[in-house]
């Protein structure tokens, strides 16, 4: 898949699985801070034979419909007691 996710594109990712709208806080560059990066995944492939079926956000959006069907079923319980 090998797409490149900054932070804020993940952090935006899950709040929205999480279902909130907290910002992040943002502080000046420290010594060491990686500015980008995209991790290869080959050595996880080759050796326990991963192969990621989802982009990054496809899998958050798959954790979002499983946190509102949840809500939904815990309401429903909620009404039936």
């Amino acid at each position: 898949m090998g797409d490149r996710t900054n932070l804020v594109e993940l952090w935006d990712a899950i709040a929205s699985a999480a279902g909130t709208d907290v910002q992040p806080t943002f502080g000046p560059p420290r010594a060491g801070d990686i500015p980008h990066s995209l991790a290869s995944i080959e050595k996880a492939k080759k050796l326990f034979g991963y192969d990621p079926q989802f982009r990054l956000r496809d899998g958050f959006k798959i954790v979002t419909l499983f946190r509102v069907a949840y809500n939904f079923i815990q309401l429903d319980l909620a009404q039936i007691n």
